[in-house]
């Protein structure tokens, strides 16, 4: 028998269709969840499609409905506010619940703020912005990792929620890049990527395809941070170092470097 709750939270059926669904009736519906899940489709509940079921996974469901049934259009945050501070409630944090260490927790936070604003042009922080989230960790029940707010294509505040449970950095860091996908306007995807609504604890960060998901609502790329410039250390100054290719004046094993401290050039051997 399959759980009613599961179906009614996660496969977005009535609950009238999902007492049904339950005792193995709604062999239609079940044909579509195994059908964005990639599983054999027949419509029954076997041990593939089962064990599918009880992977911890986001709290959205997977075909996003309004009220009427009609499927929700994936919307974004406006122009205008496009700075969102990600305003944490530790008061529900358990380090001896959760596995992890509360500095670790923020810092897995800190690093999925920094692949999405890497990724598109939006400027998420845990410190600041002009429009807010609040994120806080609740015990969340059965195999629900974390749930978030959609993007509505409106400034008001939105909500995220994470689970009390056993975590390990990756994992973690995983399961706040798909919510922060929500939070952006994603809906669930059906590929094997970060917006899977199963978190693929394979995987390293964000791929080519939600960021190309992203991008297709409406965002513009974000600018990814250039890398330090070499330096080398001249006494007691860092001095950053230009090509020597670029000054044909310079004779051989010679470069020029600009002091960071007191914008002034030297020429010299290296």
């Amino acid at each position: 028998m399959i759980d009613r709750d599961y179906v009614t939270s996660f496969a977005e059926l009535e609950e009238t269709i999902a007492a049904e669904f339950a005792n193995n009736m709604g062999h239609d519906s079940l044909a579509l969840y195994q059908e964005f899940h990639g599983l054999h489709v027949d419509g029954w509940a076997g041990p593939k499609t089962l064990f599918q079921m009880q992977l911890p996974r986001c709290g959205r469901p997977d075909i996003e409905r309004d009220k009427a049934g009609l499927l929700i259009e994936e919307a974004k945050w406006p122009n205008s506010c496009l700075r969102v501070h990600l305003r944490i409630d530790w008061s529900g944090f358990n380090e001896s619940s959760m596995g992890i260490s509360r500095s670790d927790a923020e810092r897995a936070f800190r690093k999925a703020v920094k692949d999405w604003n890497a990724a598109i042009n939006i400027v998420l922080s845990l410190d600041d912005g002009d429009a807010y989230t609040t994120i806080d960790f609740r015990n969340l029940g059965g195999s629900t990792l974390a749930w978030s707010h959609l993007a509505n294509n409106n400034c008001g505040s939105k909500q995220q929620r994470y689970d009390i449970r056993r975590w390990s950095f990756h994992l973690l860091y995983l399961t706040i890049l798909h919510e922060i996908g929500h939070l952006i306007g994603l809906t669930h995807d059906s590929q094997r990527v970060i917006m899977y609504p199963s978190i693929i604890t394979s995987l390293e960060g964000l791929t080519s395809r939600d960021i190309k998901r992203a991008l297709g609502l409406g965002y513009k790329p974000g600018k990814e941070e250039e890398p330090d410039k070499p330096f080398i250390q001249v006494g007691n100054h860092k001095a950053e170092l230009d090509p020597v290719e670029q000054y044909e004046t310079q004779p051989r094993g010679k470069c020029r470097v600009r002091f960071i401290e007191v914008d002034q050039d030297w020429t010299g051997e290296l």
